[in-house]
């Protein structure tokens, strides 16, 4: 355009011809030069109409497509010679060659800028996903992304945000604001809902670019005038945002497509670098757990086949060990140990004291045996070793030098205490084929040895399992014998030695099962005391002796006593002074009307309960008798600390000292020894007439045996005083 032109044609030049302008038009559709001579007559009511004579256009198209157009207007009109249109056309056309090549020079400039910018972009992506694949904390891969954005535009900052309640939270941050209170803004988070910049992306899961930075219901209006153009990118995990990816400017910027080709490429790369650390995460997580989970496994595996307290093998262990040992098809014998006198220890010095005693043993069994042999907890004091032999003589070698390393004081709370041990021995495969049947068959092995003589051994043989065996039946007989009423009282008198009177009827138990033969005490009541079945059982002893005592004081015999055995597992219930009472109330009989026999064997078992519980019936007026004296362990110093009111000479005594003079003298010590104590002395086991003279002429008191009464159901003989059972009842 001339510099001389008028103003307003230049405002009209400027805004530019529509491209229906007629000559334009033309001068498009021809692909040639139009000139025109008279252009108002031409061109009325076209804008430049009355500004221009004459004028010229010349089109100049780049690949088939018009690029510009030439045009030279004169203020007359004009006739265009031919020169002036040869001339007019060659510098219309290179007018438009110098045109086309600066717009490609622009073009070009442009793509090189973009290929600089996917070039700098491509070298920080491989940067990047170099370090994303190595970096292990989330939001230092996070601030990774954000420096390689950064680093690919103009000045400004990237902050990445998360949801925390109703504010984001500034998790990662790279570039600076430069003002300490827009920092602090971005610091302290938007509000969730008071930001669209951040609120839309996470809503709509799509990127959102603003060429003019978006303020906000809360954003300041200093940080909008500080940034200039912003993009917020939500990053996903599983197809749910995480977080924000907020870039801002501080300086005006199109968001081109090369722009946001970059961005979405370092937000994808980023949720990819994120969902490997996650699962590597997990997977660790999953490791350390298995782990953890494993290591608990091996602890209660442990813990289940291990006594705790002693660290040996438990009876679980054992019986794995044995199953393995049994697999293998190789011999061996099976050793099974009771700690004798151990209760005693745990009872007086306390249960602590005997974990102590029972980890000292534990200790010594090992080290008697060696580490490559077995040793087991198998029970409270019982305690198990397998070894590779089978011979008796060495099994029996084995079992000595057990008990020799016992055979030593055990220091414990302070003073030293002796155990023995009695051992059963059973082996494979010959005395079972199962771990069951090896410690069954080595437990009643034990059982007997014990039962016959403590600290020893003895082997399995068949016929111990046939006895126990013979036990079971009798222990399940007797489950059901009080409700069938299978068992009966017969009574067999004691006589008042100076009147020959019978004063005292002594109640013994008979067990009938099933209407058949009699099974003799000494089979039933140990097996009634092992299963607790005694309680029951002599609480319907004492019930039937205290009802039909009632009947023969009304029949004629009003001075006549009841004397009743008691178990001493029955007599160390803390409810049994209240069973006698009951017993006493429902038969409507005076206290001094019952006697309650207790054997040396319940004595000695625990003095101090015996005390408490003789002093309770004292109280109640219940006469206490000990019974069976001089049959076993004998100890006249216990009765000083006993509330006894008879004390019965057991048969053994009188059948063996009876008739010597070494034992008259010993049976008139002992006459002399009641006597000061204010005992009643009864000799049991009279059977010959020169034995009733013998312990008449030695002052005893009262004697009871075959020569003066047996046993019978009724009492007296033949008479029809006798309490029937079925109206006796039953607890």
């Amino acid at each position: 355009m001339s510099e001389d032109a008028a103003p307003e044609m230049v405002a009209v030049l400027r805004a530019g011809l529509p491209l229906d302008t007629p000559s334009f038009a033309a001068a498009i559709e021809t692909g040639g030069p139009i000139f025109t001579e008279n252009w108002d007559a031409e061109q009325q009511g076209v804008p430049l109409s009355g500004s221009y004579g004459a004028v010229a256009f010349s089109p100049y198209f780049n690949q088939g497509q018009p690029f510009s157009m030439f045009v030279i207007g004169t203020q007359h009109t004009h006739t265009w010679m031919v020169r002036d249109r040869a001339m007019f056309t060659a510098v219309g056309r290179s007018l438009g060659l110098a045109l086309e090549r600066a717009h490609q020079a622009g073009r070009l400039q442009v793509q090189n800028a973009e290929l600089m910018a996917r070039t700098q972009a491509l070298e920080g992506f491989s940067e990047l996903t170099r370090d994303l694949a190595i970096q292990q904390d989330p939001y230092a891969l996070i601030q990774r992304a954000q420096e390689v954005v950064l680093s690919l535009l103009p000045s400004g900052n990237v902050v990445y945000y998360e949801q925390d309640g109703a504010h984001w939270r500034n998790r990662a941050q790279v570039g600076e604001l430069g003002d300490a209170g827009l920092q602090a803004f971005v610091d302290a988070g938007p509000r969730v809902g008071g930001n669209p910049t951040l609120d839309f992306p996470w809503t709509t899961r799509q990127p959102l670019y603003q060429d003019v930075y978006a303020q906000g219901s809360d954003t300041p209006a200093e940080l909008v005038e500080h940034l200039k153009t912003n993009a917020s990118l939500p990053v996903l995990r599983r197809g749910e945002p995480i977080g924000i990816f907020a870039v801002a400017l501080f300086e005006p910027r199109t968001w081109s497509r090369t722009d946001r080709v970059i961005l979405e490429t370092v937000i994808a790369s980023l949720e990819l670098a994120l969902e490997r650390l996650e699962a590597q995460t997990r997977a660790v997580w999953a490791q350390h757990d298995a782990d953890q989970q494993r290591t608990q496994a091996e602890a209660m595996t442990y813990l289940a086949h291990h006594d705790v307290l002693t660290g040996l093998l438990n009876r679980v262990g054992l019986v794995h060990r044995l199953s393995e040992l049994i697999t293998s098809d190789m011999p061996f014998a099976l050793l099974y140990l009771d700690i004798d006198g151990f209760k005693l220890v745990n009872d007086t010095l306390g249960h602590e004291a005997g974990d102590r005693l029972l980890q000292q043993i534990a200790t010594t069994l090992r080290s008697a045996l060696g580490d490559e042999q077995l040793v087991a907890r198998i029970g409270g004091d019982e305690f198990a070793v397998v070894v590779g032999i089978t011979e008796d003589a060495l099994c029996e070698a084995v079992a000595l030098q057990l008990q020799t390393s016992l055979n030593r004081p055990f220091p414990v709370t302070g003073r030293n205490v002796y155990v023995t041990a009695s051992t059963g021995i059973a082996r494979f495969p010959r005395d079972g084929q199962t771990p069951d049947d090896l410690l069954r068959n080595a437990d009643l092995a034990m059982y007997h040895r014990k039962r016959e003589a403590k600290n020893g051994w003895r082997h399995y043989t068949p016929d111990l399992s046939e006895e126990a065996r013979t036990r079971l039946l009798v222990a399940n007989g007797l489950r059901g014998a009080l409700r069938k009423n299978e068992f009966q009282l017969y009574y067999q008198p004691e006589v008042d030695l100076d009147s020959g009177e019978v004063v005292c009827l002594e109640a013994l138990l008979r067990w009938f099962p099933d209407g058949g033969p009699l099974v003799p005490p000494d089979r039933f009541i140990p097996e009634a005391e092992a299963s607790g079945l005694i309680v029951p059982i002599g609480s319907w002893v004492l019930n039937t002796a205290c009802t039909q005592l009632a009947v023969w004081r009304r029949s004629g015999f009003p001075q006549m006593r009841v004397a009743v055995n008691v178990s001493p597992v029955q007599f160390m219930r803390s409810d049994f002074a209240d069973t006698v009472a009951a017993a006493l109330q429902h038969a409507n009989l005076e206290p001094d009307a019952l006697e309650l026999e207790l054997t040396e064997r319940g004595v000695l078992a625990d003095l101090p309960a015996v005390r408490h519980q003789a002093r309770a019936l004292q109280t109640l007026g219940v006469r206490l008798a000990l019974d069976d004296f001089g049959a076993g362990e004998s100890n006249l110093g216990r009765l000083l600390h006993l509330p006894f009111h008879v004390l019965k000479l057991d048969r053994e005594l009188i059948s063996t000292l009876g008739d010597r003079p070494r034992g008259r003298q010993v049976l008139g010590a002992l006459r002399t020894f009641a006597t000061s104590l204010g005992l009643d002395l009864v000799a049991e086991g009279i059977e010959t007439s020169a034995q009733l003279d013998t312990v008449r002429a030695l002052g005893c008191d009262r004697a009871q045996g075959y020569l003066l009464g047996r046993p019978a159901a009724v009492w007296p003989p033949g008479s029809q005083t006798q309490q029937s059972t079925s109206e006796i009842p039953s607890l």
